[in-house]
C-alpha cells in the first residue's frame, strides 16, 4: 500500500511482494488484503497467483468483509480488468448484505467496480439504489457522478434515487 501510495512500484519488488505474500494471505487481517489487492490495481500489475488466492480468501471470508474492503476489492478486480463472475456474484452478494454500513465512497466504489466488471445483480442494485437514495446528500460531486455513471451503465432506472440525486445535485 504504501509504495503504491509513493508511486515507488518496482516490477521485481511487486513480483517478490506477491510470491511471498500469497502463501501467507491466510493469516492476513482483510483489510491487509484489501490494501495489497489495491497496491497491485494501482500499479496496473494482475499477478495470477496472487489474485487467485485473493479470490479465494474473499470467498472463504466474506462475513468478515467490511463495507469498505468490499469496495476496495471490487474496485480493485476492475482496475486490474477481471470479469470473474464468480467474484462478482460473491462481491455483490456481500454488499447487499451489508449496504447499510456503505458510505457513499463506497458505494460509489463498488458500483463503479461491479459496472466496469459487467456483473449485474437485480438484488444488489435494488439495495444500492435505496441506500444511494438515502445518501444522496452526501455524496461528493465525483462519487454522484461515478453512482450515476454505474446505474446508466446497468441500464437500471429507479425513480426516487433519480429524484434525491437531482434534487441534491440542485441543493449544492
Amino acid at each position: 500500500w504504501a509504495l503504491a501510495s509513493l508511486g515507488a512500484l518496482h516490477d521485481e519488488l511487486m513480483t517478490k511482494i506477491a510470491n511471498m505474500a500469497t502463501p501467507l494471505l491466510p493469516s492476513f487481517k482483510p483489510q491487509e488484503v484489501a490494501n495489497l489487492v489495491w497496491a497491485f490495481a494501482v500499479s496496473k500489475r494482475a499477478e495470477p497467483q496472487l489474485m487467485e488466492a485473493v479470490t479465494r480468501c474473499i470467498t472463504e471470508n466474506l462475513e468478515a468483509l467490511s463495507s469498505q474492503c468490499l469496495s476496495t476489492f471490487a474496485w480493485s478486480f476492475a482496475k486490474l480488468g477481471s470479469k470473474d463472475p464468480e467474484l462478482c456474484a460473491c462481491l455483490s452478494d456481500g454488499a447487499t448484505r451489508r449496504m447499510r454500513y456503505f458510505n457513499p465512497r463506497e458505494l460509489s466504489k463498488m458500483l463503479w467496480g461491479l459496472a466496469t466488471m459487467k456483473h449485474r445483480s437485480d438484488q444488489f442494485l435494488d439495495a444500492a439504489a435505496s441506500a444511494a437514495a438515502k445518501l444522496a446528500d452526501q455524496f461528493a460531486p465525483a462519487e454522484a457522478s461515478n453512482t450515476m455513471w454505474a446505474f446508466a451503465n446497468f441500464r437500471y432506472s429507479n425513480p426516487n434515487l433519480l429524484e434525491r440525486m437531482a434534487r441534491a445535485t440542485v441543493a449544492r
